[in-house]
């Protein structure tokens, strides 16, 4: 395996590649040794991004994956695009997206796998719910109804909507009012998410707010 090849799959299990770059690592993953070399990558940007600890890796490995992410905040490309949607300026909205990498800002989500942060959206929003979402990867969200507006920003990974539709890094998605459907995380880093909500959601026909 290439230098390159093995940058292009790390790059991949951190959920940071765009465009062509995700069809170029999604293609490699048809051999076995690319499959199972974006498998370690991906145990060790789970253990990176959220303190868990994992079988050590080799160290060459560990290094690179930690140089590449030695930044002083992986998300902050959308700390203009959160602020926006939740009525923050860019600053605060660059300092909550820093909460995402702190395990100790995780409670335990509605289904299996899911877990969220809870935060007040601004004033801008009304009675509004905000939150980020982190949705382990293979794991199903079940069906719901939206009872007011959904907003969705992807920051990592990507899942599939039960119309078949794949949304990924970097899409907005909305959905209406009185909207049902259910999704499943992709294979790969977790999926992350901001949400906003005009209500809330409907599981089994009852109303849960994040």
């Amino acid at each position: 395996m290439t230098a390159e090849t093995s940058e292009l799959l790390a790059c991949h299990a951190l959920g940071i590649l765009e465009g062509e770059d995700v069809v170029a690592a999604e293609a490699l993953l048809a051999t076995g040794e690319h499959a199972q070399a974006f498998e370690e990558f991906s145990e060790v940007a789970h253990s990176i991004a959220f303190r868990i600890d994992v079988l050590p890796p080799p160290s060459s490995l560990r290094n690179r994956m930690l140089e590449s992410t030695r930044t002083e905040n992986r998300f902050a490309e959308f700390a203009a695009q959160v602020g926006a949607l939740i009525d923050y300026s860019q600053e605060a909205a660059e300092a909550l997206l820093r909460k995402i990498d702190d395990a100790a800002s995780w409670v335990i989500g509605p289904s299996p796998g899911s877990h969220l942060v809870h935060f007040d959206p601004g004033p801008r929003l009304g009675a509004a719910l905000a939150g980020f979402v982190r949705i382990e990867a293979g794991a199903p969200f079940p069906e719901h109804e939206h009872v007011g507006y959904e907003q969705v920003l992807i920051f990592q990974g990507a899942y599939r909507d039960s119309d078949g539709t794949i949304f990924k890094r970097g899409d907005l998605v909305e959905n209406d009012d009185g909207s049902e459907h259910s999704f499943v995380a992709l294979p790969g880093p977790d999926l992350v998410y901001l949400v906003v909500l005009g209500t809330g959601i409907k599981v089994g026909g009852v109303l849960l707010e994040i």
